[in-house]
């Protein structure tokens, strides 16, 4: 590979890093925000939160990267004609190819890492996050209780919490079962 092929692939991976972090960070943030209600709806901590956006991350890249690519190549080549490089290197006598060998370079090496992300990473990042998920959708506790409320979870089963903590341990819990109506059970505890 010769000097201008290595200096155009330069500024092509640069550019294609640059790209793929900032459109990653966008989606991301999106999807951040449809998963806020994990935090405050399902009363989840901003840990689990993080989890599950970095669950999804892998799924985002393999989606982002052949624009974020598309995106480096069209800045760096538009970059070289503006500044008149390609018309330096075209003088010089170099081919075309020569411009056009560190893009396939790039692409190829782009693509052999999608693969092992789509086929490897992604899919076991999609079971952590469903398992996650479910995990969370699952929690009786954060999704019905509420803290310092009464809550009937079912005739004559009441749950109430005083508070909850980040940790996910309950103070003040009071469970009152009166389904069997000939004994009435009620459960007391400080902390849980």
């Amino acid at each position: 590979m010769g000097l201008i092929e290595r200096y155009v692939l330069r500024r092509l991976t640069g550019a294609f890093v640059l790209t793929l972090v900032a459109l990653a960070g966008v989606v991301w943030t999106t999807q951040a925000l449809r998963q806020m209600s994990i935090v405050t709806a399902k009363g989840q901590t901003l840990l689990v939160l993080a989890e599950i956006l970095f669950l999804a991350l892998p799924n985002l890249v393999v989606v982002i990267a052949p624009f974020a690519l598309l995106v480096a190549a069209i800045f760096t080549l538009n970059a070289l004609n503006a500044d008149s490089e390609l018309v330096v290197v075209n003088a010089s006598g170099a081919s075309r190819l020569t411009v056009l060998r560190p893009l396939l370079i790039l692409a190829a090496a782009v693509s052999v890492a999608m693969l092992a992300i789509a086929g490897w990473l992604a899919p076991s990042a999609q079971r952590a996050l469903r398992t996650e998920l479910t995990r969370i959708n699952v929690d009786l506790v954060a999704n019905i209780v509420r803290p310092g409320r009464f809550t009937e979870v079912e005739p004559g089963l009441t749950f109430h919490i005083r508070s909850r903590a980040g940790d996910g341990s309950l103070a003040g819990l009071v469970i009152d079962d009166e389904r069997d109506k000939a004994i009435a059970y009620t459960y007391v505890a400080e902390q849980a």
